[in-house]
């Protein structure tokens, strides 16, 4: 079965949780994204696999996971550096929380 995600309402409050592969459209989960930026104002970005069955080949952020029930924001990111590009994050700037709408919504 699909990872259990916690839904949320549009004030990010818990609702529930699902399992990733029975969301339908107008659910809210969460997704946590990490920005790296170098000395020169540069970011990191990286290309999806083709494999992907969502967005596949596209450019996007380095690191972004989507949060399991059991995780934390700061637990999933951290989770996902190490993951995506072996990194293990020491210190971490909390950044504002958006609201991201498409065929679901995080």
């Amino acid at each position: 079965m699909s990872s259990l995600l916690t839904i949320v309402d549009n004030g990010d409050n818990v609702i529930g949780t699902k399992h990733k592969d029975q969301l339908i459209s107008g659910d809210i989960y969460r997704v946590a994204r990490l920005l790296i930026i170098n000395s020169k104002g540069e970011l990191l970005l990286a290309q999806r696999a083709f494999a992907k069955e969502k967005d596949p080949g596209l450019w996007g952020l380095a690191i972004e996971g989507t949060v399991e029930s059991h995780e934390t924001d700061e637990d999933n990111i951290r989770k996902e550096a190490r993951e995506e590009i072996g990194v293990t994050l020491s210190e971490l700037e909390a950044g504002p929380k958006l609201r991201m709408q498409g065929k679901y919504s995080h």
